[in-house]
């Protein structure tokens, strides 16, 4: 979507969706990706990669970006980047000064 601010206006946009697909596993015949995902995750376990970007507009002044992330009961968060990323135990609660793109994101387990 696009939102157009006047200079020297502020404007706060809450942005909330619906992933269009549901994460399953499938029996797909073993490809080169899954062969490597099997030398990278021996055991097997349901892991999902979940990122964001936040581009700041060239030009403009840093703005404030707040990031919620609620993740169902089922999942957890094995890896994340960058090393500081404040997770709890159900996702992320993001809020930065965005000077430069910033890049976030985690590696999600699903519990059976």
């Amino acid at each position: 979507n696009w939102t157009m601010v006047d200079p020297g206006e502020t404007i706060t946009i809450y942005l909330k969706y619906k992933l269009p697909f549901k994460l399953e596993k499938t029996n797909e015949s073993r490809n080169i990706i899954e062969q490597i995902e099997n030398y990278l995750n021996p055991e097997q376990k349901l892991l999902y990669p979940y990122a964001l970007l936040a581009q700041k507009q060239s030009g403009s002044i840093a703005s404030e970006i707040n990031s919620v992330l609620k993740l169902p009961n089922n999942f957890n968060i094995v890896w994340q980047y960058p090393d500081g990323l404040a997770v709890t135990v159900d996702g992320w609660d993001i809020s930065d000064s965005l000077e430069e793109d910033k890049y976030w994101a985690v590696i999600l387990e699903m519990q059976n």
